[in-house]
């Protein structure tokens, strides 16, 4: 195949899903597994002291309260990361999204065999892989990194099964250790 044919071209424009995906999104791929092990080590440690302090050492109204409080934030810790997170920042993005909506500008993303195309109403920008600093994959979006905390989305939805495996295999081939995959189906 000829370096100036396109692979893949998706043409989108953002809306409120896409954005709320591509908050998560950033968010898990900047998250660190072991942040994550360490809140639910902690967690369960606070529930299973305030449950056996509750249990075994019963005292007066402030202690029992304390046991509580210990058992309540042992629990948070434990599902934060799971539910009470990506709760925030969907609804965080939802309530950006909706400020904001009128500066979200349809783009569109050409993928070729040594590059990356971005277009938009307002520039034109030519990416070669080597440029980019990180992907990330999830259920919904790819996420292309041009710099640290610099980054591109695209939301699935605007491509088929056939164009996600395309896009799944250059940015495996180009990227290689600095491209990740959560969620995938």
């Amino acid at each position: 195949m000829a370096k100036n044919s396109t692979l893949v071209t998706a043409s989108f424009l953002t809306t409120e899903d896409d954005y709320a995906a591509f908050k998560l999104a950033a968010c898990r791929a900047a998250l660190k597994k072991k942040d994550v092990a360490s809140a639910r080590v902690c967690g369960l440690a606070l529930l299973a002291l305030g449950i056996l302090g509750r249990v075994f050492l019963p005292g007066g109204i402030y202690r029992n309260f304390i046991y509580y409080l210990m058992i309540i934030v042992g629990f948070i810790l434990c599902v934060y990361y799971d539910t009470l997170q990506p709760y925030l920042i969907k609804r965080r993005a939802a309530a950006y999204f909706a400020h904001n909506q009128e500066k979200m500008i349809a783009q569109a993303l050409l993928f070729f065999e040594d590059r990356l195309e971005v277009q938009t109403d307002r520039y034109t920008a030519k990416l070669p892989y080597s440029l980019l600093y990180q992907g990330y994959e999830d259920g919904k979006v790819f996420l292309l990194y041009t710099g640290i905390g610099e980054m591109r989305f695209l939301p699935k939805r605007s491509i088929t099964q056939e164009d996600c495996q395309m896009i799944h295999e250059i940015l495996t081939r180009n990227l290689q250790e600095n491209y990740k995959q959560e969620g995938v189906r």
